[in-house]
């Protein structure tokens, strides 16, 4: 078996009178007479080696500094281009989607357009994930309205009878979507991480306003009983 290995190499070489064919230590090398592993292949240019068969076929080949595995037909990444550069990065060429693939379905897609998918085929956002995230912290940077606008002296802040009254009506907090509304739509953490700190703010308000009131209601009587 060992014999047909080193023929079969020994014809692949012959197409360049560049190559060097070495057999040192059970080790071989192609352009190089010191082979560092079973099968070392090293060419000053462009080089690398393709196992095929009748139906596909799988290259791994340097261009400069970069590596790269092409495939043909490949049920895992058809007609994918897949460099390495400097250890640094994967890409795939330009019209084709990077699917990982493993238990026979995509666990991790990259979408030509740039959309990340786990758990999902089809990605429509910039990362989707069909499943449950566990992590340490999140942080949400994207531009949202800030509600410390909630304190400015021209904020028309509902009266406590209106807040009753949509509640009694609509069975959620005015601006805050529905339980029904949140099923269907999901919401943004950011937003909505601001619209639970604007009704904590709005509810500070009404707690002083409160306060206002039992402390001249305390004044009131105090001056009654003189």
């Amino acid at each position: 078996m060992k014999n047909l290995l080193l023929v079969v190499l020994a014809v692949g070489c012959v197409a360049s009178s560049h190559a060097q064919l070495n057999h040192v230590n059970g080790r071989i090398g192609i352009g190089t007479k010191e082979p560092k592993d079973k099968l070392h292949v090293r060419d000053a240019g462009t080089g690398g080696f393709i196992v095929q068969n009748n139906e596909g076929a799988i290259r791994l080949q340097t261009l400069g500094n970069a590596a790269f595995i092409t495939t043909t037909q490949d049920l895992i990444v058809f007609n994918k281009l897949i460099g390495i550069t400097g250890g640094a990065g994967i890409a795939a060429s330009n019209h084709t989607d990077l699917p990982i693939r493993v238990g026979g379905k995509n666990r991790f897609i990259i979408k030509t357009g740039g959309n990340v998918g786990i758990g999902t085929s089809n990605p429509a956002h910039r990362l989707d994930v069909n499943g449950d995230i566990r992590c340490e912290s999140v942080r949400v940077v994207v531009d949202v309205p800030n509600s410390d606008h909630v304190f400015a002296d021209d904020y028309k802040l509902l009266k406590i009878e209106e807040v009753k009254e949509f509640v009694q009506a609509k069975k959620h907090l005015p601006e805050i979507p529905s339980a029904a509304e949140f099923k269907a739509n999901g919401y943004n953490v950011g937003e909505m991480d601001d619209l639970l700190l604007r009704k904590v703010e709005e509810l500070t308000l009404y707690i002083i306003q409160l306060k206002e009131e039992i402390e001249a209601l305390k004044a009131a009587d105090a001056k009654a009983a003189e």
